[in-house]
């Protein structure tokens, strides 16, 4: 169990790496990973953060793949002819052996050394790698970013789930919005507070943290003139 979510979060992390040369441009190189069974870090190259859009262009990006139903395959080549495939993500000042183990996610290895420079694997994540990989993308099952923050000068960190956690992240945002609607209805006997509370010790999305983070706000405010209107009265 633990080696399949270590698989699928080793995949995803190859999927965010493509989604992020698309977002984030061809200067986003992996500057350090790091792959466990309850989630995902990836630091790369980067001059500012992402906005909220292009956070949730990430996350989208990766779960299309997920989508997709891509299967993964696994090859050895000769280094000079592998570092030949146009879209080959490689880790900055990485010495790689020769041959050199492939990753890639769609294309087979032999379609990638036979037609290098076909366009259409610009659209695809290949990587060279030692690790362990699942056989098709649709085993994550889903993939959430949960924080994508500043590291180091001209450096980015994300964070992030696959496979159960980011579906229990998924259940755990769903949860949340469910109550936060009932406060705001007066449907409900949860308080503000709690809400409030249990919101930013969340284990949740950054999509969902901004979508429902204007609400918190709100409701911020309203328990804070609750509070106000409260002191008056036993003035």
């Amino acid at each position: 169990h633990r080696r399949a979510a270590i698989r699928a979060h080793h995949t995803a992390t190859h999927l965010l790496n493509l989604a992020l040369r698309a977002v984030a441009g061809p200067e986003s190189d992996q500057r350090g990973s790091s792959v466990a069974a309850d989630r995902l870090r990836f630091d790369y190259a980067a001059s500012g953060p992402r906005d909220p859009n292009a956070r949730e262009e990430i996350e989208t990006r990766v779960n299309a793949a997920i989508a997709e139903k891509l299967e993964v395959h696994i090859g050895e080549a000769p280094l000079d002819l592998a570092q030949k495939v146009n879209t080959v993500r490689a880790v900055f000042g990485e010495r790689y052996p020769d041959p050199v183990r492939m990753v890639a996610v769609g294309p087979t290895v032999v379609d990638l050394l036979e037609a290098p420079e076909n366009p259409d694997w610009l659209e695809r994540s290949v990587e060279f790698c030692g690790g362990t990989h699942l056989k098709n993308t649709a085993e994550a099952g889903d993939f959430v970013v949960l924080s994508e923050q500043g590291l180091a000068a001209g450096i980015r960190r994300v964070t992030a789930l696959a496979g159960e956690p980011a579906r229990a992240a998924r259940l755990e945002a769903a949860a949340l919005e469910k109550r936060l609607s009932a406060v705001e209805t007066g449907a409900s006997s949860d308080s503000i507070d709690g809400v409030i509370r249990d919101f930013e010790s969340a284990t949740i999305s950054v999509v969902d943290r901004h979508t429902l983070g204007g609400r918190i706000e709100s409701l911020r405010a309203s328990a804070k003139t609750a509070r106000k209107a409260a002191a008056a009265e036993n003035r």
